[in-house]
């Protein structure tokens, strides 16, 4: 069977028996994890063709000492472990990625992936999981969602019990956040209050927490217990001491491993990534190795930086079209990439982190021409692919709409001196419909389908930790084409994404204007297709750097807020008035692209 769909129960085969009308066929994602002699050491979940989430106390020989992969397997498609069947499939383990926050003294986020030596082959017996995301949750309909503990167990009082596959039905009422040990995150750990009466005792206290909602099950979390107890009577104690690991932090960390299509549009594991702390819970990382500047030549005299870029792969660059327009007064000479702050020389050669890359194609020039001020996007492929450093890096693309609280610009402001730094804005998203009305009073016309989005400036409050609608104390007039970003994180590492490249908005900071930004998460498909089908095509491709001695001697201007290209002592020298324009609205304000 090739449908990858997760969560879902698979019809099936003509050649397969009818499985789907026993409770083992409500569990195609639930594994064995077994020692390399068949004994049960654990529960797994399937993730994805290469993946199975489960415990990382088992993959301990003792609290310091790591098993090595040799030594675990994955068994799938099987209800009872002393009973396979002709469909039931065993996996050599390759690797094992346990949780970098995972503490084995307080037993806390206790999770790890295990890579299966060979893929995954889906059936009707064998499928992924889908994992449970907040943004899904409804309020109170969390409370009637159907759930299920799901592990290996045996029935109480058996004298020779057979571990088979077992449930015990729960709703959230059954869980409370653990608040008796304050080491304890009590948002990823809960405690059983009680599971009611049942017969199934969950060897070694290890399962899976799976909801069912519209048709679609979801992995909520994993169950696990530091110590397992049976009474004298062979009757099961487990619920009084199990907990389970709620697995919404840690989304971001599995995807990266075992879903990296669901990390990143691009499959990029590595993008964006920093480190997580509490001095960075507002989410602005200090370094941003993935914006870019772009430059120019104009009138065939001069050097001139001006134009935001993002970098989204290591040959691909996101960035405003207007930046990128065929204009008879400037050509677009590089991309330049690791440089924190905007000099007066662009190709400062003293700088060894710098890295000036020709472009070898405009991926969106022709789409962008169609609309009047959206669509205002192009992407760009360098001709050579950038060198991945500490400095030069790529950012996220997100893959899907996900919910944050806030979002920062982070770009260099037109109106400082020069070197220029990079500035952080907190902004919050804002209905269409009032931002277009707004800019209807002005003379400006967009619709949703031109992929655009309105965001005002916002400030965390003190009091709420919410980020509450601000004017800006000062004018942040950026560079073109200034990007916005949000930023995830796993607990250890951040995760940041581009959500937005500036199009236009006030030129003044005028009260009431919001600042409208190209939509990336409308332009995901497209870039997805061009990009992974142009790397991987001319994946080959041999290109050169541009070298820096045939510009070194040219001296170098940048734009006024104007537009207007000037000399360093601020005197204009050239009009710009179909480049980098201001638009002259109805009522006399000014609005920047």
């Amino acid at each position: 069977m090739t449908d990858t769909s997760c969560g879902v129960l698979r019809s099936t085969d003509e050649n397969e028996p009818e499985v789907l009308k026993e409770p083992f066929g409500a569990w195609p994602w639930h594994t064995a994890i077994l020692s390399s002699t068949n004994e049960l050491v654990a529960s797994g979940s399937i993730l994805s063709e290469w993946f199975v989430l489960t415990v990382a106390h088992v993959t301990f020989t003792t609290e310091t000492v790591q098993k090595t992969p040799n030594e675990l397997l994955i068994a799938m498609g099987i209800k009872e472990l002393d009973d396979p069947q002709n469909y039931t499939r065993k996996s050599n383990v390759s690797s094992i990625i346990r949780y970098g926050g995972y503490s084995h003294r307080q037993g806390i986020s206790d999770l790890a992936l295990l890579k299966a030596s060979n893929v995954i082959v889906f059936s009707v017996h064998i499928s992924p999981i889908c994992l449970w995301t907040n943004s899904e949750e409804a309020g109170a309909e969390m409370q009637r969602l159907q759930m299920s503990i799901v592990g290996w167990g045996h029935k109480n009082g058996n004298s020779k019990p057979k571990i088979m596959l077992s449930e015990a039905n729960v709703t959230m009422d059954n869980f409370e956040k653990c608040h008796d040990d304050p080491e304890v995150p009590s948002s990823t750990n809960y405690c059983f209050k009680s599971i009611g009466k049942h017969n199934i005792c969950l060897e070694r206290g290890i399962g899976g927490i799976y909801m069912k909602h519209r048709g679609t099950w979801y992995l909520k979390g994993m169950t696990t217990t530091k110590t397992f107890q049976k009474k004298s009577d062979a009757s099961c104690e487990h619920h009084e001491n199990l907990q389970y690991t709620e697995l919404s932090m840690y989304h971001k960390w599995i995807e990266k491993h075992a879903l990296p299509s669901k990390h990143n549009l691009l499959g990029i594991e590595d993008c964006g990534v920093g480190l997580y702390t509490d001095l960075t819970k507002q989410l602005v990382p200090p370094q941003q190795p993935w914006i870019a500047q772009l430059a120019y030549l104009f009138w065939g005299r001069f050097n001139v930086t001006d134009c935001h870029g993002v970098l989204i792969h290591p040959e691909f660059v996101v960035t405003s079209s207007k930046c990128t327009e065929k204009r008879n007064y400037r050509v677009l000479l590089h991309v330049i990439l690791g440089a924190s702050a905007i000099g007066k020389d662009p190709y400062d050669t003293s700088r060894s982190n710098i890295q000036a890359i020709e472009i070898s194609e405009h991926l969106f020039s022709k789409t962008s021409m169609t609309f009047e001020h959206g669509f205002d996007i192009n992407v760009l492929r360098l001709a050579r692919r950038a060198d991945i450093t500490d400095n030069v890096k790529p950012v996220c693309l997100p893959p899907k709409v996900e919910s944050t609280p806030y979002y920062n610009m982070i770009a260099w402001n037109r109106r400082d001196a020069h070197p220029k730094q990079l500035k952080s804005s907190l902004m919050q998203a804002v209905p269409s419909e009032g931002c277009h009305s707004a800019f209807l009073k002005l003379g400006i016309n967009f619709t949703v389908e031109e992929y655009l989005s309105c965001y005002e400036y916002c400030q965390i409050s003190n009091a709420t930790q919410i980020c509450v609608q601000e004017k800006p104390k000062s004018c942040m007039v950026p560079v073109s084409g200034g990007p916005l970003f949000y930023t995830k994180h796993d607990g250890v590492h951040s995760y940041t994404y581009l959500a937005g490249i500036r199009s236009f908005g006030p030129a003044g900071c005028q009260a009431n204007i919001d600042e409208v930004f190209n939509d990336i998460i409308s332009f995901r498909e497209e870039i997805k297709e061009l990009v992974v089908w142009k790397a991987w095509f001319d994946e080959d491709d041999d290109h050169v750097l541009h070298d820096f001695d045939d510009i070194s001697h040219t001296v170098h201007f940048e734009l006024d807020e104007e537009g207007n290209l000037v000399e360093e002592n601020g005197r204009e020298i050239a009009g710009n008035d179909d480049g980098d324009t201001i638009i002259q609205s109805n009522g006399g304000g000014k609005l920047r692209n």
